[in-house]
């Protein structure tokens, strides 16, 4: 029943695999990361630096104009005052530069180091990494060269496997390119630049990241060298921001994209959490939706492999529906795509902060007792979840492997056998005609339904004494403090500490305990006139699993000698194998029950025809109707 994973098997969900680390980390990065990061960073400081020097010698550069200019001024002055015959006054010297040739940036020797030292860095880092790919290469080469292998690559194909690797394990591996390009573009031109002896390093490094950046600023070049540097590094910037918008749409898609497919976490608290999607789900998020309206509306959420924008679309389809739509009262649905029996999986949707957890059986398996294994390692799995305080209530197709959870997980998980559960009602309902629509009422949120609550100021009295505590409820039963529900209890039932009180009320907060004071005229109780059992006579149409738990059911109830007939397109020889159920169970014993086969369509009326005009030894067909405990007999 129960399946795990093969030695050596790795499970993962459908959205991918993280890469695997490597080395050690330092806050989920791993150091080659954050070297490369502390580069760029010194990197930029460095640039920044540079940028106040390079500003400084220009405004150094105009104060000296602005003071050749003041001379020139001056002396066209002096003049003027000669021809006029005016006595020349001796020129005042001009006011003293506080920038001395010392220390003017255009002179200082230490300002080209910064230039360098940028240089010399990025080259550094790039030389490290190609360094580190070409001996990862002669490794492989010689590996493989020594085992005779037939495998034989070439150095490009070994770089595009290697850059295929980078880009499909490391998130940060498109960016970096785009920076070492960058790089590249801009100590390519500012060596071009510095050649000819017109500018430093510094101040040619920082020429080219104007042409990059704005390519606008080519235009003031001057001259034919620069102009023809300045174009082909301004081609080159426009190709790197257009590769630089390209990444960064690309990264937004992809987050765009991840949200759509429901991977990222679900932030919430005091929710329901629904595991697994099948036909069954929209009805309970319906019966939700009634039980949170007032509380105002809650949060249910949805964990389930199916794809994330189906099983939206079909939720808005319902709540669209004007024939009896999906009503959510103000309860809001959230969806996840993950695989239930993972744990991170699990706690991507907050699961230990979930206040109740219902775990679906899935309906696209044949085989009931594979899908209830699932279920089987679904509450296995919470179960390992350390604080989990949620009720779990797990769906299950086959009465007979409920002891399953039971036995792993019998102190958290809650069994639901659906299929037996409904089976079980269609006999009842079929008995008592009506009783299907007060099952309707009882079990839905809509209008009364029942609630389980402890209530210390009725421990020590008797059933019968609470009957009228309750001004808008009605008690019918209590939970003991093993966990037993007792319906209808005897009057002398004494409430005790850890009894819960089960009771008939619209809603958990709409009822409470009265002070005891109730009017009203005793009287004797009616008796209970026990009716006799008349003989019936009933008919299965179609065929189901768990039919012979059905008959078995029916036959408790019935008087000897009634009569089921049994309808369907399956063939009476074929019928007492199914009815064992692959040998999980023994052969019917009936007690009050004959059973009566027949062969025929359901919705054929020629079919249900026969079944009624039939007399008690007609056959119905070649392989006709038999009663119990002939050859063919079921």
């Amino acid at each position: 029943m129960l399946a795990s994973p093969a030695k050596g098997e790795v499970q993962s969900s459908g959205g991918g695999s993280d890469p695997p680390s490597t080395g050690s980390s330092f806050l989920g990065m791993p150091r080659p990361m954050i070297a490369a990061m502390t580069v760029v960073v010194c990197g930029c400081y460095l640039i920044i630096i540079s940028s106040y020097y390079n500003a400084h010698l220009r405004l150094s550069q105009k104060l000296q104009s602005i003071q050749e200019e003041h001379m020139s001024l001056l002396r066209l002055h002096a003049c003027m005052k000669e021809e006029a015959g005016q006595a020349c006054a001796p020129l005042a010297p001009p006011p003293e530069c506080n920038v001395s040739e010392e220390e003017s940036p255009a002179s200082n020797e230490d300002f080209p180091v910064i230039g360098l030292a940028i240089v010399a860095t990025g080259c550094l880092l790039l030389s490290m990494i190609c360094y580190k790919e070409v001996m990862l290469y002669r490794k492989k080469a010689e590996f493989t060269k020594e085992s005779g292998a037939e495998m034989q690559f070439t150095f490009g194909e070994f770089v595009q496997y290697r850059l295929d690797h980078y880009f499909s394990s490391t998130k940060l591996a498109k960016p970096v390119l785009l920076l070492g390009i960058t790089f590249l573009v801009i100590v390519t031109s500012s060596v071009f630049m510095w050649m000819p002896g017109d500018y430093n390093l510094s101040h040619a490094m920082w020429k080219s990241w104007t042409y990059v950046a704005d390519p606008g600023t080519h235009a003031d070049a001057d001259g034919l060298w620069h102009r023809l540097v300045a174009f082909w590094t301004t081609i080159g910037g426009m190709l790197v921001f257009a590769m630089m918008i390209g990444i960064i749409s690309e990264s937004i898609g992809e987050k765009v994209d991840e949200l759509k497919k429901g991977k990222s976490r679900v932030i919430e608290s005091n929710h329901t959490l629904m595991l697994g999607w099948n036909d069954k789900s929209l009805a309970i998020i319906q019966q939700l939706a009634y039980a949170n309206e007032s509380e105002g509306g809650g949060a249910v959420v949805v964990l389930a492999e199916e794809e994330k924008a189906d099983m939206e679309a079909t939720l808005r389809a319902a709540v669209e529906s004007r024939d009896g739509g999906l009503d959510l009262k103000g309860t809001t649905v959230v969806f996840r795509s993950g695989n239930p029996l993972l744990e991170h999986e699990l706690h991507k949707v907050s699961v230990k902060t979930a206040r109740a957890i219902i775990a679906l059986s899935p309906d696209n398996m044949s085989d009931p007792d594979e899908a209830d294994s699932r279920m089987v390692r679904q509450v296995l799995s919470l179960k390992g979840i350390d604080g989990l305080v949620a009720h779990v209530v797990v769906e299950m197709q086959d009465v007979d492997n409920r002891e399953l959870v039971n036995m792993v997980a019998p102190e958290i998980a809650e069994v639901i056998v659906a299929h037996d559960i409904i089976g079980r009602l269609m006999i009842q309902c079929a008995r008592q005609p009506g009783l299907a629509y007060v099952l309707e009422n009882l079990m839905g949120f809509e209008g009364s339904e029942f609630y389980l609550e402890a209530w210390p100021a009725l421990n020590g009295r008797k059933f019968g004494e609470i009957i009228c505590r309750f001004d808008e409820a009605v008690p019918i039963g209590v939970k003991n403090d093993e966990g037993k529900i007792l319906l209808n209890p005897p009057d002398d039932l004494v409430i005790k500490e850890g009894f819960e009180i089960l009771v008939l009320a619209e809603d958990n907060d709409s009822y409470t305990v009265n002070d005891g004071y109730y009017k009203g005229k005793g009287g004797d109780a009616p008796t209970k006139k026990k009716k006799q059992a008349s003989v019936e006579k009933m008919l299965f149409c179609g065929w189901r699993r768990d039919m012979a738990d059905m008959i078995q059911q029916l036959d408790d109830y019935v008087a000897p000698g009634s009569e089921l007939w049994l309808l369907n397109t399956v063939k009476v020889s074929e019928r007492n194998e199914m009815l064992k159920d692959k040998g999980h169970k023994s052969d019917l014993a009936l007690k009050n029950l004959t059973i009566l086969n027949a062969v025929g369509n359901p919705i054929v009326r020629r079919d249900l025809l026969r079944i009624k005009e039939a007399p008690p030894e007609e056959k119905l067909s070649p392989e006709g109707r038999k009663r119990a405990g002939s050859e063919e007999s079921v």
